[in-house]
């Protein structure tokens, strides 16, 4: 098909110009056919020129979901799914592809590229969605001077010289939502909310930290309801209106379970699962990263949309970012929740603080770059600048909750260490498979660890075991049957369904003693406060995951104490990946205690000044 100039796409279909079909599909497809018994190529040709004449050309293009969004300096940004034709329409409008963005930019006249989509790629413009709202392209900028890699020797990445992906734009697509203020709050009715609720005081400032402006980050630490104070905080301020809650995939049905809970007669439909009439009777839309689009370009309107695990969006030149930016430009209430907001570097801030319409986040990303990261003097001015927008609590509120301990145990593997000098002396591996195939090999050497470690357990004692590769997961609960012992797993690729009977079952079933898990699908949104005991026999890229991941047993509800076991393989990358998180922990601290010392500050101003629970908006 590649050879006859096909295109394959996401409708599953094979893509031919008319030319191609007519003078190389339709001549050589029958004698390739023919040849294998599976296809039955007897009067094909008359079939597929008789569907030729009497074709619908809308059921080939309707799929690419073509959009123009307006740039703020002139000409459109255009995006549809990959297709030839359509590809060589833009060149003929002179577009340039900026491969961030994954997007064209056009600065052609809208009716000539809507004429040269329709004649060259057959698509009429009722199908090329508008958009009403302006975005922008902005310059990439240079990386922090507090960004962190691992090394290893490796075979050189294969150059992309000489492919023909012709010239590129370096920008990409942004949008900014609308300006964060400060609004009332209405005591009465919140406290009133509170008591039928039954939130904790901590949880009560949540929530007042939310209503008291059009757009909040609430950063708590793990295990201190965010979503609880999310759900109270929407459903005072959306009055009757609709609420989008954005979250990822994994996360949906416990979002869906929380409002319930909140809120037992509340109406909560599933975006790409509910029905369009449920759609339209439920008050609660939930809905993922991913389907964020379709929200987009159907414009429901929601008076509030609370993004969790909101973090995803650090990356500013992926789709999920794009629209969700993109929707922030008609909500008026945009609460952000994360126990994460700085995984990496201080930059990813920028996003979220835009998607508030915060000052700061208006910024080009470059100038932002260059004023708040890359030194604790620039990471100080951040903190100060965030602190009324960011609300961040620690464990500490919560006064019955027991202690986590830390140990860093090392270790030495009565064999294996062959395989990973083997891997390491590989001169054909790059450097990036030479370390993921090193930390695979690391998790594999710590299984024999991890079953000393059950043996050791107490009768009422769980462990709960994160790992980064399903393939250790595997090995682990296979090794642990033949063990006897009862564990449950999830990887990312499990079921809602599989997920939550996994957790039941570990959470009420003494004999299931172990929880395995890779920290990208275990790591987030579930409670497994029945373990004790926390094990990493891999460690995630960033300190945050790591935290996020062992606070799924340190959460509101615990009542023995947690120990939190980090085995490390001396001579290894352990040691070095464990360096590179406490040097990140160092990067977040810093940003973390400014806000918090800023806020403190402020709160205590104001409370000399007798301004009592008032709230200043950046």
């Amino acid at each position: 098909m590649r050879g006859w100039g096909g295109a394959w796409n996401g409708a599953r279909m094979w893509v031919f110009s008319n030319q191609d079909f007519r003078d190389r599909v339709l001549a050589h497809l029958p004698d390739v056919l023919q040849r294998s018994p599976t296809f039955e190529a007897e009067g094909l040709r008359d079939r597929a020129l008789a569907a030729w004449r009497n074709a619908d050309p809308e059921r080939f293009v309707a799929h690419l979901e073509a959009q123009l969004i307006p740039l703020e300096a002139g000409g459109h940004v255009f995006q549809s799914a990959f297709d030839p034709l359509t590809t060589q329409a833009l060149r003929i409008l002179r577009a340039v592809w900026h491969r961030p963005a994954s997007a064209w930019a056009v600065d052609a006249p809208l009716e000539r590229l809507y004429e040269t989509l329709t004649r060259v790629a057959g698509i009429p413009a009722h199908l090329v969605y508008l958009h009403d709202q302006k975005v922008t392209l902005e310059d990439l900028s240079s990386p922090s001077e507090s960004d962190f890699a691992l090394t290893v020797s490796g075979a050189p990445p294969e150059s992309a010289s000489g492919r023909g992906v012709g010239e590129t734009g370096s920008s990409f697509v942004t949008a900014t939502g609308s300006a964060v203020t400060a609004l009332p709050i209405d005591e009465a009715r919140l406290r009133e909310v509170v008591r039928t609720f039954g939130l904790y005081d901590f949880q009560e400032e949540g929530v007042r930290h939310l209503l008291g402006a059009s757009s909040a980050l609430l950063a708590d630490d793990m295990g201190l309801g965010k979503s609880r104070q999310a759900v109270t905080a929407a459903h005072l301020a959306a009055s009757a209106g609709k609420i989008l809650i954005v979250c990822p995939a994994s996360l949906r049905i416990n979002w869906q379970r929380e409002v319930n809970t909140v809120l037992p007669d509340a109406v909560v439909a599933l975006v790409g699962e509910a029905s369009i009439e449920h759609l339209a009777a439920a008050r609660w839309h939930v809905c993922t990263f991913e389907r964020l689009g379709r929200l987009v370009r159907e414009r429901v309107l929601y008076q509030v949309m609370v993004i969790d695990e909101a973090h995803y969006l650090k990356e500013h030149d992926v789709n999920r970012t794009r629209n969700a930016l993109m929707l922030s430009q008609r909500i008026e209430r945009r609460f952000l929740l994360t126990g994460t907001p700085v995984l990496n570097r201080e930059s990813e801030l920028h996003t979220l603080l835009r998607l508030s319409g915060h000052p700061i986040g208006l910024l080009p990303l470059s100038e932002f770059h260059s004023s708040y990261c890359g030194s604790p003097a620039a990471r100080q001015r951040l903190g100060e600048q965030v602190a009324t927008w960011m609300l961040r609590r620690k464990k500490d509120v919560l006064k019955n909750l027991p202690d986590k301990l830390h140990e860093v145990r090392y270790i030495e593997p009565a064999c294996g260490r062959e395989e990973y000098k083997r891997i390491l002396r590989d001169p054909i591996l790059g450097s990036l498979p030479k370390i993921t195939a090193l930390r695979q090999c690391l998790e594999t050497l710590k299984i024999d660890y991890v079953l000393e470690l059950v043996r050791g357990l107490a009768d009422d004692d769980k462990l709960l075991v994160f790992c980064e590769y399903v393939g250790s997961v595997e090995a682990l609960r296979v090794a642990l049957k033949e063990e006897g012992v009862g564990c449950v797993s999830i990887t990312g690729s499990d079921t809602s369904f599989k997920r939550q009977q996994a957790v039941d079952r570990f959470q009420n079933d003494p004999a299931v003693r172990v929880f395995i898990g890779t920290s990208g699908a275990a790591g987030v949104g579930i409670t497994l406060t029945a373990a004790n005991h926390v094990v990493f026999a891999g460690l995630p890229w960033t300190p945050a995951l790591k935290r996020q991941a062992e606070d799924r047993a340190y959460r509101n509800g615990q009542k023995r104490r947690v120990l939190v076991i980090v085995p490390l393989i001396p001579g290894t990358l352990d040691e070095e990946l464990y360096r590179l998180l406490e040097a990140k922990t160092g990067v977040e601290n810093e940003l973390i205690d400014a806000a918090g010392d800023e806020r403190a500050m402020q709160q205590a101003l104001m409370a000399r000044l007798g301004v009592g629970q008032t709230r200043c908006a950046s």
